[in-house]
């Protein structure tokens, strides 16, 4: 901002706005509000293969860093491990899901049990 004032001197100064980190979640193009309860397809395979794996992104619209706790998933249901531990101010990164099929009949093909972001510092 610059301001000039009668006397024509000049004064400048920056204004800096820092927002929380705030997270957003999408299965694809989904986004998944907290706590909202949305289904999401692992389709069908057979007992004893790889299951399916689904890819969630996280996004952090806040100007400051989001750092990632521990990500829960239900049993019967694998987190690759090698998801960000922090995403950067208006970035993003992504975390997967698999389908563990050992048990026949245990795992329901679509998922509907909860999981759990735990982000810190507290997001908005």
């Amino acid at each position: 901002m610059i301001i000039t004032s009668a006397s024509g001197s000049v004064t400048s100064s920056v204004v800096s706005l820092q927002t929380p980190p705030h997270i957003e979640v999408f299965n694809g193009t989904n986004f998944i509000t907290n706590g909202e309860t949305i289904p999401v397809n692992f389709g069908s395979v057979q007992p004893n293969t790889n299951g399916l794996t689904v890819t969630f992104m996280v996004t952090n619209t806040g100007s400051e860093a989001l750092n990632l706790e521990e990500i829960e998933v239900p049993a019967d249901y694998t987190l690759n491990a090698n998801y960000p531990a922090t995403i950067a101010a208006l970035s993003n990164g992504t975390f997967s899901v698999q389908l563990n099929t050992t048990n026949v009949g245990v795992s329901p093909a679509t998922f509907t049990s909860p999981i759990t972001i735990p982000p810190s510092p507290a997001t908005r």
